[in-house]
């Protein structure tokens, strides 16, 4: 207690040895305390609004990815290790915000065993309208490729083999303008093989791709196409 009011005491006598020197100040120094005080607040309001502004720049409106439909009709390595495949997905990107977006481009990325890219899938860029806030995107990667397995992994494969579904990521990846950073999700995929499309549908299951912003270039990611895909389609959901 007694700390207590010696501290107030010792501020008391503080405040009063300003107000005693800001009185004896002589008013042109007292108008340009003032002026510097308000010029501070004004480069204060001035920060802040800047960094609002860059904020809203950076950072893109929350775009939300599922993979909703992945049909596999053709999945199978040959003896001399080349890879056969036809996968069809259909991935709907929901805005949250109920505004028009802006895309620059939307890229998906097929993945099988973090390594080997089936392929990559690049919209034009397109405008989301306001009352549009799902739609949905029907990218179909197929092809083949040489693969070399490690002995885990061919030994992973063969049990995806026997089980009839493989695991299988999907990278989806948002630019949208005039925004810097840009939006990405990842999808862990479980795609059965089917040659039938009614049994493939009904049995994969609808799978959400956790979102994270990227501000700076990322690595890892092939830049090449596989050629001969099918004209790729935009669906709109109202």
């Amino acid at each position: 207690m007694g700390k207590s009011s010696s501290l107030v005491s010792a501020m008391s006598e503080t405040k009063k040895k300003i107000m005693d020197k800001y009185s004896s100040m002589s008013d042109e120094k007292k108008k340009i305390l003032k002026r510097l005080g308000i010029g501070c607040g004004i480069i204060l309001i001035m920060g802040v609004v800047i960094g609002l502004i860059v904020g809203l720049r950076i950072v893109p409106p929350m775009v939300k990815a599922t993979v909703t439909n992945a049909s596999l009709t053709q999945f199978n390595l040959s003896s001399n290790n080349i890879l056969y495949y036809n996968l069809a997905l259909d991935v709907a990107l929901r805005s949250s915000t109920g505004t028009k977006v802006n895309y620059k481009r939307i890229k998906v990325t097929a993945k099988y065993k973090k390594m080997f890219t089936l392929g990559t899938f690049t919209s034009p860029p397109f405008k989301q309208g306001a009352k549009n806030k799902t739609i949905v995107l029907h990218p179909n990667f197929q092809g083949q490729q040489f693969v070399m397995l490690s002995e885990n992994d061919l030994s992973v494969f063969r049990s995806e083999t026997a089980a009839g579904a493989y695991a299988i990521d999907a990278v989806v990846d948002l630019k949208i303008k005039p925004f810097a950073c840009r939006t990405q999700g990842k999808c862990l995929l479980k795609v059965p093989l089917s040659l039938n499309h009614t049994s493939a549908s009904s049995s994969f299951k609808a799978t959400q791709c956790p979102m994270r912003l990227v501000c700076s270039k990322t690595k890892g990611f092939s830049k090449t196409k596989t050629k001969g895909f099918p004209k790729q389609r935009i669906h709109w959901n109202t």
